[in-house]
């Protein structure tokens, strides 16, 4: 289980590399945070008394007017030109709140005559004349809420790094280390270990693999949840759950782990019986075997990080108490016999 080493440059790289993408998260998320707060606001707008296109109306209302022209759009069906009293009017129509059958059977081809909903000085939705404006336009700010729904994605890139650097900051010494000094000493003095330190130590030293888990539940729910029309106002907390939840399981389980090492292992030299070389990716690892209390034979596989065995050598190693398994190797170059 790799774990990271709290060193100075470490965290002033990982502190520099978010501070100079949060200018661009910050950019996006505000943008996201106002289309989410417009979106608010349009949902709770009440009609206007006098019908108005001024852009500072917060009310709704609507106008009458002709499909002058419509040309194919990438982010919509088409894009229409309508005409709407004495000016004209260009946007685009989306299938968003909408069925398949249901956009699929949308169309507003040139001479059509249609409702238009505005708002703030735009067109938010749109309907046939006889009936109620209820297809969105791309002028809506839901629209723009949900296109930027996976926009808080983007602010992993800069609170990962600082949140790394963070971890690895309040980390009192890196996980070898806390082995080192606390193997030292008796038996005693290991079990006396401060939980706190434990903690901490372990969240520098696997805190990395929250901030991988944070990523991927939030992809996860960000392809589960995207058909919704209610995901982009949700995306905040949904980001806000993957970060808890990938941060609490990591930190529970790297400290559970860690724990166990510190006050329930022996530190012993375990003999190397047997060895199987060339395992693992690339063919560059090691399998070694080694003999347990009970005269049975377990195997550990061995990653081309330093350590090499060759059969007969000593591994110096974190072995669980009753059975003689290994949990942990700690030397970087063999004890010969």
């Amino acid at each position: 289980m790799p774990e990271a080493e709290p060193d100075p440059y470490s965290i002033r790289l990982y502190f520099r590399i978010g501070l100079v993408l949060l200018i661009p998260v910050a950019v996006i998320l505000f943008l996201f945070c106002r289309a989410a707060v417009d979106t608010g606001a349009l949902d709770s707008a009440k009609p206007c008394s006098v019908s108005t296109q001024d852009p500072a109306s917060r009310c709704l209302s609507q106008f009458q007017g002709v499909v002058t022209g419509q040309t194919p759009e990438y982010r919509s069906p088409t894009r229409l030109t309508i005409s709407v009293g004495s000016s004209t009017v260009n946007l685009g129509w989306t299938c968003l709140n909408m069925s398949t059958s249901s956009c699929l059977r949308t169309s507003f081809p040139p001479g059509t005559k249609v409702v238009t909903e505005w708002w703030s000085g735009r067109v938010v939705r749109l309907g046939m004349a006889d009936g109620q404006p209820a297809v969105i336009t791309d002028a809506n700010p839901e629209y723009d809420a949900v296109s930027r729904g996976p926009y808080p994605l983007i602010a992993l890139l800069a609170l990962g790094p600082i949140a790394m650097a963070g971890l690895l900051r309040q980390a009192p010494m890196s996980v070898n280390k806390l082995l080192d000094t606390s193997f030292d000493a008796s038996p005693e003095v290991r079990k006396a270990v401060p939980r706190a330190v434990i903690l901490r130590v372990a969240m520098g030293g696997w805190g990395g693999y929250g901030v991988l888990i944070w990523l991927v539940l939030y992809l996860a729910s960000l392809f589960a949840f995207a058909g919704s029309s209610q995901w982009s106002l949700g995306a905040p907390f949904l980001w806000l759950s993957a970060a808890v939840i990938g941060f609490a399981f990591t930190w529970s389980t790297a400290y559970l782990y860690l724990s166990r090492l510190v006050r329930t292992s022996n530190r012993e030299a375990v003999t190397v019986t047997r060895i199987k070389y060339g395992v693992g990716r690339n063919h560059s690892g090691m399998q070694v075997w080694y003999e347990l209390r009970n005269g049975t034979l377990a195997s550990r596989y061995v990653g081309p990080q330093g350590l090499s065995y060759a059969q007969g050598d000593r591994m110096d190693a974190l072995t669980d108490p009753r059975s003689g398994k290994v949990r942990r190797l700690l030397s970087s170059t063999p004890a010969q016999a």
